[in-house]
C-alpha cells in the first residue's frame, strides 16, 4: 500500500504529539515526587547532565544512520543511489557538524559551573546549525519513500534497530531542534541572573529560537 506525504507527515505528527505529551506527562510526575527540589546547584547539574547524556545518546543516532546508509551504498542492489540519496539527503554534513557541536558540549560540561558558558556555544553556531534546513524539510518525503521502499530495505534491518526503523531515526533532528531551546530554557532558570555567562545563556537560547523558527519555516515553504 502507498503512502502520500501528506499521510506520512499526519501520522509523524501524530507520533510526535503523543511523545510531547508523554514527556508531558513524566515531567509533571518526576515535579510531584520531587516536592523537595534540593540545592539549586544540584538540579542545574543534572539538567547539564541530562543535556550531555541526550546529546551523546543523539550523536551515536544519527552515526547508526549513517551507517545504516553507508551499508546500502556499498551494497548497490537494495535501492538505487538516487533513492539513498533522496531518503538520506545531507546526513553526511549533519553527521560531521553534530560531532563537532558535542565536542563543544563535551568541554563546556567538564568545566566548573562558574565557567560553564552553554549560551555561547550556540551563538557560535547559530550559523552552522543551517545544515537542519534541508534534512528536516526532506524528512516528509523520506519518510514517504521509506514506506514505499520498505520491502526492499527491510532486508538491511539488522543494521539498525529494527523495532524502531529508518523512519524513528529520521524524525531525531526535528525533535532534536525542539528539545535545544526546552534545555536552555531550563539552564536559565536554574542559573543565578549574577552568573558571569547568565546574559549569554539568555542570547544563545534566542539563537537556537532563531534556528528552530527558520527550520520550521523551511518545513512550510517544502509542504507548499
Amino acid at each position: 500500500m502507498h503512502c502520500t506525504r501528506d499521510e506520512v507527515i499526519n501520522t509523524v505528527s501524530m507520533v510526535l504529539d503523543l511523545m510531547e505529551l508523554k514527556g508531558l506527562l513524566r515531567a509533571r510526575r518526576a515535579s510531584k515526587r520531587n516536592s523537595d527540589p534540593g540545592p539549586p546547584i544540584d538540579n542545574r547539574a543534572r539538567v547539564v547532565n541530562e543535556f550531555l547524556n541526550t546529546e551523546r545518546s543523539y550523536v551515536q543516532d544519527l552515526e547508526n544512520l549513517q551507517a545504516y546508509m553507508r551499508a546500502l551504498q556499498s551494497d548497490g542492489t537494495v535501492v538505487s543511489p538516487e533513492t539513498i540519496h533522496l531518503i538520506f539527503g545531507n546526513l553526511n554534513a549533519l553527521v560531521d557538524f553534530q560531532r563537532r557541536f558535542l565536542i563543544a558540549i563535551e568541554t563546556n560540561a567538564a568545566a566548573t559551573p562558574q565557567d560553564q558558558n552553554f549560551g555561547q556555544i550556540f551563538l557560535q553556531h547559530e550559523d552552522a546549525f543551517t545544515v537542519y534546513e534541508p534534512f528536516c524539510a526532506n524528512v516528509g518525503d523520506a519518510s514517504a519513500l521509506v514506506v514505499q521502499e520498505n520491502e526492499k530495505l527491510v532486508k538491511m534491518n539488522h543494521l539498525i534497530e529494527a523495532q524502531h526503523g529508518i523512519n524513528s531515526h529520521l524524525i531525531k533532528p526535528v525533535q532534536r531542534i525542539c528539545r535545544y531551546p526546552l534545555l536552555m530554557h531550563e539552564l536559565i532558570k536554574l542559573t543565578d541572573p549574577e552568573h558571569p555567562f547568565y546574559r549569554d545563556l539568555v542570547e544563545g537560547q534566542d539563537a537556537i529560537k532563531r534556528v528552530a523558527e527558520r527550520v520550521n519555516e523551511t518545513n512550510r515553504r517544502q509542504e507548499n
